[in-house]
């Protein structure tokens, strides 16, 4: 079970009627904003680099460095005539991918600048002594180096032409996507992959010389960012179950009693999801950092019950070791859900909407988990739990020793108030 993402990726952090609240609102319906919206994200189809992460990890202060890819030859004549054709491929045709923005494609800028200057009656020096007379693309491979570079250097700086004044190293396509960083998540995945296809089914076709270009986009990055928080919040459910069945595992020393305890606190999880999802809830930044509050609360009271039931040493029936564990763990559970409880309550009197969210996960998760430790773990317990654990020495130890804790542990119940 799967929540549907948001449609806004920018939550709101107080209600509607919160003016605060609702001058954000509002100027989302200014005409720059709305300009800004219909123009589209910017992308850009990016030669000459490798997308590679070299820096540490665990040292913020160490980045990654920038990696040239040594298979991008945009001097070769197949690599200019494919570049140029590429950016009528991205631009127009039956598959447009991208909408066209200024200074956006340097090879076709390219191409006119050398025909504009082959006609003039007063060519650029630079152009007379770098590019040997060209006209039009392909240029001669010796000259295009200097070709190329004389061309970026005497016409503004776009960023889409990068050399070390003696090769051109990254040459960079850019345009506009549907998608912004505000468009819905679905919206923003459609655009994305379908860019990624489009690039990766054009790398099968593209010359040795043009190497391994890939899209890049501020847009995509944010997309990502919260592609990956929605993944990370449903693989930690997994770790989460996975952590605490193998902690019961290592401190009741019983599998059976471990699978208890992974159904029931599977059940919390689907449980909980399933009510706020009922409620209309989406997996937004706000959500996803609340989701994994309820994977922690979610697994404490089936924990607290399963070493309990494995706590009496020795033989002892299973009926007697659930209503040990009840008797024993039970009041301690209740006051625990009550409190927590309490403290929601009062939470969803606040005003920001991340108190009131937090407060309703922390209700779901308090009321399935006692109904997932109460019913559905005691009942497993009841009827087809162990009997026994497993432990080590002489029967004769264990004998002695099961004994005396079990007269210790029945006394303990017994000064219980119920």
């Amino acid at each position: 079970m799967l929540f549907p993402p948001r449609a806004d990726p920018a939550p709101p952090f107080l209600p509607k009627s919160n003016r605060y609240e609702a001058h954000r609102h509002w100027s989302f319906k200014l005409l720059s904003k709305v300009i800004i919206a219909g123009n589209g994200g910017k992308v850009s189809l990016v030669f000459g680099l490798t997308p590679t992460d070299t820096g540490s990890h665990l040292n913020p202060r160490d980045p990654s460095k920038i990696v040239f890819d040594p298979t991008f030859v945009p001097s070769e004549q197949a690599t200019q005539v494919y570049l140029l054709d590429l950016c009528n491929k991205v631009y127009g045709g039956d598959r447009k991918i991208l909408k066209m923005m200024k200074d956006s494609c340097p090879m076709r800028e390219f191409g006119d600048w050398l025909h504009e200057q082959s006609q003039s009656s007063n060519p650029l020096e630079a152009y007379s002594s770098s590019c040997e007379g060209a006209d039009s693309v392909p240029v001669p491979s010796d000259v295009f180096d200097s070709c190329m570079i004389a061309f970026d250097e005497s016409t503004s700086d776009n960023g889409t032409i990068v050399h070390d004044g003696e090769a051109v190293k990254v040459l960079a396509i850019r345009g506009r996507s549907n998608a912004t960083l505000w468009s819905p998540f679905a919206e923003q995945a459609e655009d994305w992959h379908a860019v990624e296809a489009w690039t990766e089914n054009e790398k099968s076709n593209a010359p040795a010389g043009a190497g391994g270009f890939f899209q890049t986009s501020f847009d995509s990055w944010v997309y990502d960012t919260l592609r990956n928080m929605r993944v990370s919040a449903y693989t930690s459910s997994a770790i989460a179950l996975a952590c605490a069945s193998a902690m019961i595992l290592l401190t009741s020393r019983s599998v059976t009693v471990m699978l208890f305890s992974a159904v029931s606190i599977a059940y919390v999880l689907a449980a909980s999801s399933a009510c706020l999802i009922g409620l209309g809830w989406t997996l937004g930044v706000f959500e996803i950092v609340l989701f994994s509050l309820l994977i922690g609360i979610g697994c404490d009271f089936v924990l607290h019950f399963g070493h309990a039931y494995t706590l009496p040493p020795g033989v002892v029936s299973k009926e007697e070791r659930t209503r040990r564990a009840l008797m024993h763990m039970g009041p301690s559970v209740l006051g625990s859900a009550f409190t927590t409880m309490s403290t929601g309550i009062i939470m969803m009197f606040t005003t920001n909407l991340f108190s009131r969210k937090f407060a309703l996960i922390l209700a779901m998760t308090i009321i399935h988990s006692a109904i997932g430790s109460f019913i559905v773990f005691l009942a497993l317990c009841d009827c087809i739990g162990p009997s026994s654990t497993c432990s080590r020495g002489s029967e004769r130890q264990k004998a002695v020793v099961s004994e005396e804790r079990i007269v210790t542990f029945d006394k303990s119940i017994q000064k219980r108030p119920l």
